[in-house]
């Protein structure tokens, strides 16, 4: 039987080429992905690469990422920390590090650009560490002098501007280093980072480093980990991790598209050929073949193409993931750092995944070769013959159903993560319900879109009636193209505009003062000049509390200015606002389950544990909670201005105050806009990347289907040049239908993402409280429109053409 499928695989190439070059496309892919994924895993970091130990602070909570929040140690903590540490046998350094935001910047252009999770600024003994060598120069001496990344284009000698906390300090290029750090002296680092978390251990060579392991555990007790080996992934940065996160959700999507667009390709086109080989199917039952035996042939086919196409597919996406992997660390949707690895064990899924996907395929294929009937062999009429099946019936029924139930629980989500996820999956049951419903409308459509009593018109119509499981098979992959690129792009187009719309509205001033691009916070001396030049200024002061084991943004901010922020306060009086008390935003109560009166267990940075009571619960705030700025500045003195609120002072004579300064002087919708760039960034690859997978993979299924369906017309093509017709007639003819069925497919594909988009904006306006409009970007509708039209033009008339030349020569 394998010998046989093995036969027929041959003899059929042509009609499986299609899926053939789909299945390794997919599983390409899908490789490419898995490499990529693995080799993001969390990493030690570098900057402590040639550490043999590190012994970390004691943990307090996580962030929104998981990266861990540890307690810093005070001068005097870390100073015994690292004698007591240093009498141990074997130790040759012990080094802390100290890090910091810094950034260097030459009056308004930025040369370190950074954000508040990645922390450039380290005291240059660390640097002993590992990671950033100097390259030039010398260490720096003293709080004038600095060791700049080679990056930055800086040379050694050179005057720059050093920004941090503390403000704006003009320093001398001492030395220069590999990587993305800023260096200054030990005692210039301690007074600007707070206190370090994180001290760096070198040893002696032949030193057993698990037995200095042992005894450095004893010193540390419960007050911190000591890490060796993989164990300094839990040291990774937050801005590394946070990469990951932003990268994986795109590698997910990438493969999940990928993996059902080729599940669906591969079953339709089986599904299809076991229509064409109706006659070779039948001719095998008359010979004694039994249904065990026909269905077996066709999964020994799958087995065939699967192991070629996957491992076709496996080896190309070993060359394709080092360039999807560049592009995506450039973009930075992963760590600065990410190089790919090479593992066996991706691949090996990836091949496995692809006889998989090739046998789940022909599956239900199969079981429809078994309904062939020994009589088929005699029929020359390849009329289909009730080509709606009860699975059929149950598929598209379930996916109508499934398509508007979604969307419902999209319109009743309370987030705009399971929002989007409710209106992919509204979309793809729509999908599923239109391609096994086709039959039912396709001819029907058909009929009004080509009207008129021409041959051609008649002859499109009698084509559609009699292959419309053909045409049904074409119409598919368009569905798929239309539906997730006006999904996608209308998704991403109604969500950037009502988080703008609504953030905007929030701002409680005519002016923000913000940092400029590549920058976290606000200096101090440009929050004193803006408080110095008049008018109003609410200037609320960034740090962190723990809350359990969840660490939360936090401001420091008076009652007044919280007063005038235009709050809605559900609960409580934020006027109550004193040293011992907390306001929570609405969503940080829900999440403790705490409201007005109760008291909340928190953890300041410096590792400062005190209860707060709630005196407020309030919504539509920047913040998840707000304490009063002295006790926020009392347990975080390195605490950052994220920006200024300003009011009474005209935009123009502010921004040329701050000239020089690198920051932002906007109105609230400039401000949004600036803000959200970095995200509408990250939505726009998202979106060039999901919509260009589902086009390429559209184009490939339209051309396997149309190369498939021609070959099966060349009779037809034959007899219509018999009795009269050119050859310009039947390319029309072909034409026609081909444009016909890619524009129902653009205009279907557009209405069957309208209940999901619907449900998208009626779920926001739920979760923001306010009305949503719909955004549909008409261009993009038009556009798929375009491609489906030529997609399906080249893929009919180029087999066509070739199709005829035989008859042609006769």
């Amino acid at each position: 039987m394998f010998s046989l499928a093995v036969s027929s695989a041959r003899y059929q190439w042509r009609n499986l080429l299609g899926s053939a070059v789909a299945l390794a496309c997919g599983i390409g892919l899908l490789s490419a992905t898995l490499l990529v994924i693995v080799s993001a895993q969390p990493h030690p970091p570098t900057q402590y690469a040639d550490a043999d130990i590190v012994v970390a602070s004691e943990v307090l909570g996580e962030t929104y990422n998981s990266t861990p929040v540890r307690r810093p140690w005070d001068e005097s903590a870390e100073g015994s920390m690292v004698a007591r540490l240093g009498r141990v046998d074997g130790v040759v350094s012990v080094i802390p590090s100290s890090v910091f935001p810094a950034q260097l910047v030459e009056g308004d252009r930025v040369l370190t650009p950074t954000d508040r999770d990645d922390l450039l600024g380290h005291n240059i003994s660390s640097s002993a560490l590992g990671g950033n060598r100097l390259i030039a120069g010398s260490p720096p001496v003293g709080a004038g002098q600095i060791v700049a990344p080679e990056s930055s284009g800086l040379g050694v000698g050179d005057s720059t501007a050093l920004v941090t906390v503390a403000g704006r300090t003009d320093v001398i290029v001492a030395g220069l280093a590999q990587g993305r750090s800023v260096y200054v002296d030990d005692a210039t680092a301690r007074t600007l980072s707070g206190g370090a978390t994180t001290i760096g251990v070198i040893l002696d060579e032949g030193v057993d480093t698990d037995s200095v392991r042992a005894e450095f555990a004893a010193i540390v007790g419960a007050s911190g980990d000591v890490l060796t080996g993989d164990d300094l992934v839990a040291i990774e940065s937050s801005a590394d991790r946070g990469a990951r996160n932003i990268g994986s959700q795109l590698l997910g999507a990438m493969g999940l598209l990928a993996a059902t667009i080729t599940v669906f390709i591969v079953a339709t086109t089986f599904a299809f050929t076991v229509t064409q080989r109706r006659r070779e199917l039948g001719l095998l039952r008359a010979v004694g073949a039994t249904p065990g035996q026909v269905r077996r042939m066709l999964l020994a086919e799958a087995v065939v193409i699967g192991a070629v196409s996957s491992v076709v597919g496996s080896v190309l996406g070993c060359a394709l993931a080092p360039m999807l992997g560049g592009w995506m660390r450039d973009a930075g949707m992963l760590p600065a750092g990410w190089e790919l690895s090479m593992t066996v064990i991706p691949v090996l899924a990836s091949t496995a995944t692809g006889l998989g996907v090739a046998v789940t395929g022909v599956w239900f294929a199969s079981r429809r070769a078994t309904r062939v009937q020994p009589m088929e062999s005699l029929r020359e009429a390849q009329a289909e013959r009730s080509p709606m099946t009860r699975v059929r019936w149950i598929a598209g029924g379930a996916g109508v159903v499934g398509a508007f139930g979604f969307a419902a629980l999209g319109a009743t989500s309370s987030s705009g993560g399971s929002t989007a996820s409710f209106a992919v999956a509204a979309v793809m049951s729509a999908i599923i319900g239109a391609t096994a419903l086709g039959p039912v409308y396709l001819s029907r459509l058909i009929r009004v879109f080509v009207w008129g009593s021409s041959p051609t018109a008649e002859l499109v119509r009698a084509e559609s009636s009699h292959g419309v499981r053909r045409v049904s098979s074409v119409l598919s992959p368009i569905l798929v193209l239309a539906g997730f690129a006006v999904m996608l792009t209308g998704l991403i187009d109604t969500m950037d505009k009502a988080f703008g719309e609504t953030a905007s509205a929030a701002v409680p001033s005519e002016l923000v003062v913000s940092p400029g691009e590549g920058s976290p916070a606000l200096p101090l001396d440009v929050v004193d000049t803006v408080q110095s030049y008049g008018g109003s200024v609410i200037a609320p002061v960034a740090t962190m509390l723990v809350y359990g084991d969840r660490a939360m943004d936090v401001w420091g901010i008076d009652t007044v200015a919280l007063s005038s922020m235009g709050l809605t306060t559900d609960e409580g009086s934020v006027d109550d606002l004193a040293p011992g008390t907390v306001v929570l935003d609405v969503d940080a109560a829900s999440r403790l389950g705490a409201g007005v009166g109760a008291t909340v267990r928190t953890v300041f940075p410096d590792g400062e544990e005190e209860p707060l009571e709630v005196v407020a619960v309030v919504s539509g705030g920047p913040a998840f909670s707000y304490v009063d700025t002295e006790t926020a500045l009392a347990h975080d003195p390195v605490a950052m201005t994220p920006l200024l609120y300003v009011d009474g002072v005209e935009q123009a004579a502010l921004t040329d105050a701050l000239a020089g300064t690198g920051v932002r002087v906007e109105t609230p919708a400039q401000y949004e806009s600036a803000g959200n760039a970095e995200d509408a960034r990250l939505l726009r690859l998202f979106e060039l990347a999901l919509v260009g997978l589902s086009l390429g993979f559209a184009a490939l299924a339209v051309a396997n289907t149309m190369l498939m369906a021609t070959s099966d017309r060349r009779p037809a093509f034959t007899l219509l040049q018999r009795i009269g017709a050119t050859r310009r007639q039947i390319l029309g003819v072909v034409a026609v239908e081909a444009a016909v069925v890619a524009v129902i497919g653009a205009v279907l594909g557009a209405a069957l993402a309208w209940p999901a988009l619907a449900g998208v904006a009626a779920g926001l306006a739920d979760d923001l409280g306010t009305p949503v409009s719909l955004e549909v970007r008409w261009s993009a509708v038009v556009g798929v429109g375009a491609v489906s039209l030529v997609i399906g033009l080249v893929s009919a008339v180029v087999p066509a053409m070739r199709a005829m030349r035989p008859a042609l020569t006769r």
